[in-house]
C-alpha cells in the first residue's frame, strides 16, 4: 500500500434483488522507511581525510521519514572498511557526520543499509591521494650548508 491510497472508502453492492450500501471505512497507511538518500558528495575527496556526509531516511513517496531513529551500515565495494562503518542514530530521519575512506578509488559509490533491505547509494566520487607538502627552501638550505 502507498500513502496515496489512504482515505475514506465505502462499498455499494448491487444484484438483481437491489443494492446495499456500506458505511464509510477509513484506510490509514502507516508510513515506513523505504530507502536512504545521500546528500551530494563533492568529488574528488582525499584518502584518509574525513569529509562530511548527510543521509536521509526516505518514505515511499520520497519524503523524509522523520520517525526513523536507527542507524545504518556504511559500506563500499569489496572489503574496503569505512570509518565509521555504522552511522550514528538518525535524528528526525537525518544523519549528518564525517566519513573517512582509507584508500584511493575511482568512481566509488558508497551505500547506506539498515540490514532490513532498505538501501541508498551515494553519487559516484573519486578518492585521491592527499597532497604532500614539500618545502623547496629546505632543499636549497641543505645544499647551501653542504658547501
Amino acid at each position: 500500500m502507498r500513502l496515496a491510497n489512504a482515505g475514506v472508502y465505502a462499498v455499494t453492492v448491487t444484484n438483481s434483488f437491489g443494492s446495499a450500501f456500506s458505511s464509510n471505512a477509513t484506510l490509514t497507511i502507516i508510513d515506513t522507511l523505504d530507502h536512504f538518500a545521500w546528500g551530494a558528495i563533492p568529488s574528488p575527496r582525499f584518502a584518509n581525510h574525513p569529509f562530511g556526509v548527510s543521509i536521509r531516511a526516505m518514505d515511499s513517496i520520497n519524503q523524509v521519514f522523520t520517525n526513523f531513529a536507527g542507524s545504518g551500515m556504511l559500506t563500499a565495494p569489496g572489503d574496503m572498511s569505512l570509518q565509521p562503518a555504522i552511522s550514528g542514530n538518525f535524528a528526525q530521519g537525518v544523519w549528518t557526520g564525517s566519513l573517512t575512506v582509507p584508500q584511493t578509488f575511482t568512481n566509488l559509490i558508497l551505500q547506506a543499509n539498515d540490514g532490513a533491505g532498505h538501501i541508498g547509494l551515494a553519487n559516484s566520487i573519486s578518492i585521491v591521494p592527499a597532497p604532500s607538502l614539500a618545502c623547496p627552501l629546505r632543499k636549497l638550505l641543505a645544499r647551501v650548508l653542504a658547501r
